[in-house]
C-alpha cells in the first residue's frame, strides 16, 4: 500500500465520536498500520524503541488489539501468554514460572485522539483477551513515560524484580519496571474510567462477545476430557456410561421446574418468553434417560428416587439452584444454559458413532436405544435455532456492564469446571464390573 492508498488520518486533537470506533482483534497478524504507529509513537515520539526492536517474536505469536477510528488506526496493543513471550528474556524469569500470566505490551494511542478514554478502552480490550484464555494476572514492562496502562489498572511492581536497563532509539537509555495487575480488577478500573459513550460501546460490542468466546474456548478444552478419549478409543465401559446417565438424571429431572420458577419472577417480556420457550423443549427429557438406563439394565428406580448426585454434579446443581432459589437472578442464570448446552451443541459428528460402537461392544444389539438422550440433545441444543444459539443471541440484550460480565463469566466457568470434573471422575478408576 503506498501513501496515496492510505486511509485518511485523524486531524489534530479531534473530538471522538464513539460510534465511529471499531475494535478489531487480530491473533498472530501484525499489520503495516500497527508498524507505522509504533514507529511514530515508540520510536520518534518517546524514543523507547530502536528500529531493531519495533517488531519482535511476540508479534508473531500474540494477539493484536486495534482501535480504528473512521478507518484509521487510532490505537493498538499486543497481548501474549507470558510463558511464550519476551518477558522472560527481559526479566530473567523462567518461562515455567510465568504460566497463567498474560503479557501486555506495546500499548499506544495516536496523539490526535489522546485524553478521550481510548487508553482505558484499549487496556480493557487487551485484558479481555487474557481473561478469555482463563488468565487471571497480567504483567508488563513500563518506563515512566509509558506507564498509563499500569496507572489505569493500579498495577504494582513485580516483587523482588529490580528495574531492567534498556536502550531505545538513538541511544536513549532508561529503565523498565516490571508490573503486575489482577486482570478482573484492572478491567473494572479501566471500565470505571471510560467516558459514558465508550462504556456504551463496550456494553454493546464487548461484554457479550467475551462471554461467548469464553464459552467456546472452555468448550474446546472440555472436549479434551479423558471421558471423551475413552469414547473415541472404544474403551468406555458400560458402568462408566451408566454413571454419566444416572448423574445427568439428577439435574435433568429438575430442569423444567427450574425454568418454570425463573419464568415466574422474570419481569422482562423477552427474557421470560426465552425461558418459556426453553422449558417447552425440555419436557420429559428425564424419561428419555430412564429408557436409556433401562435398556442398559440399570436400576432405574434407584436413580429416580434414591440416588444422590456425585460431588461435582452436586456443585453444578448448587450453582443453578442458588441463582434461582436464593438470588432470583434470571439474567445471570443465562450463563448456565449457555455453558452446559455449548457442550452438546458443539460435539463432533463422530461422537455418537463412537459412543454407539462402545455400546455394541458391551453386547447390546441396538445401541441407539442406549443413546437416545444424547441423540435428542445434540440437535436440540445445536443448530441455528437451537437452545445454545438462542441463548447466545439474547445475552446481548442483558449483559451490559463489567461487574455483570465478571459474574456471568464466573458462573460459566463454575458450570464447565464442575461438569469436566464429573466426567473425569467417571473414568478415574478402572471399572471391573
Amino acid at each position: 500500500m503506498n501513501a496515496a492508498e492510505l486511509p485518511p488520518q485523524p486531524g489534530p486533537h479531534q473530538d471522538l465520536i464513539a460510534e465511529d470506533l471499531e475494535v478489531v482483534i487480530r491473533p498472530q497478524a501484525f499489520s503495516d498500520d500497527v508498524l507505522r504507529l509504533r514507529e511514530r509513537v515508540f520510536r520518534d515520539e518517546t524514543r523507547l524503541l530502536a528500529d531493531s526492536n519495533i517488531v519482535s517474536h511476540d508479534d508473531e505469536i500474540g494477539t493484536h488489539v486495534c482501535l480504528y477510528y473512521r478507518g484509521a488506526l487510532a490505537g493498538a496493543a499486543l497481548g501474549v501468554p507470558a510463558e511464550l513471550s519476551d518477558f522472560s528474556i527481559h526479566t530473567g524469569i523462567a518461562p515455567e514460572q510465568l504460566t497463567g500470566l498474560y503479557y501486555a505490551t506495546r500499548v499506544m494511542v495516536t496523539p490526535e485522539l489522546r485524553n478521550q478514554g481510548l487508553g482505558a478502552l484499549l487496556v480493557y480490550a487487551l485484558f479481555r483477551e487474557g481473561r478469555t484464555l482463563g488468565r487471571r494476572t497480567a504483567v508488563g514492562l513500563f518506563s515512566e513515560s509509558d506507564a498509563l496502562p499500569a496507572r489505569l489498572t493500579r498495577a504494582v511492581p513485580f516483587r523482588n524484580l529490580p528495574p531492567v536497563p534498556f536502550t531505545g532509539h538513538q541511544g536513549h537509555t532508561f529503565e523498565l519496571r516490571a508490573m503486575v495487575a489482577d486482570i478482573n480488577y484492572g478491567m473494572y478500573r479501566s471500565w470505571l474510567l471510560l467516558p459514558d459513550d465508550l462504556r456504551e460501546l463496550a456494553a454493546n460490542r464487548l461484554h457479550a462477545d467475551e462471554v461467548v468466546r469464553t464459552v467456546l474456548h472452555e468448550t474446546a478444552r472440555f472436549y479434551e476430557n479423558p471421558w471423551f478419549n475413552h469414547v473415541a478409543a472404544g474403551t468406555l465401559t458400560r458402568g462408566q456410561y451408566v454413571e454419566f446417565l444416572a448423574n445427568n438424571y439428577q439435574f435433568v429431572h429438575w430442569t423444567t421446574r427450574i425454568l418454570a420458577r425463573v419464568a415466574s419472577f422474570t419481569d422482562d417480556d423477552d427474557l421470560r418468553n426465552h425461558y418459556l420457550h426453553h422449558l417447552s423443549g425440555e419436557i420429559d427429557h428425564e424419561k428419555i434417560i430412564e429408557r436409556d438406563l433401562a435398556y442398559l439394565g440399570a436400576d432405574v428406580e434407584y436413580v429416580r428416587h434414591h440416588m444422590a448426585p456425585c460431588v461435582d454434579i452436586g456443585h453444578f446443581m448448587g450453582v443453578q439452584e442458588g441463582l434461582v432459589g436464593f438470588r432470583a437472578d434470571p439474567v445471570t442464570l443465562l450463563a448456565v444454559p449457555l455453558a452446559i448446552e455449548s457442550l452438546t451443541a458443539h460435539l463432533t459428528g463422530t461422537f455418537l458413532t463412537d459412543l454407539e460402537a462402545c455400546v455394541q461392544k458391551w453386547g447390546y444389539a441396538e445401541p441407539s436405544r442406549a443413546t437416545a438422550y444424547l441423540r435428542s440433545h445434540i440437535p436440540l441444543d445445536g443448530g441455528e435455532d437451537g437452545h445454545w444459539e438462542r441463548t447466545r443471541r439474547i445475552i446481548h440484550q442483558f449483559v451490559k456492564s463489567e461487574p455483570q460480565t465478571q459474574r456471568f463469566l464466573g458462573v460459566v466457568r463454575m458450570v464447565i469446571v464442575a461438569l469436566d470434573r464429573a466426567l473425569r471422575s467417571y473414568v478415574e478408576f478402572p471399572d471391573f464390573t
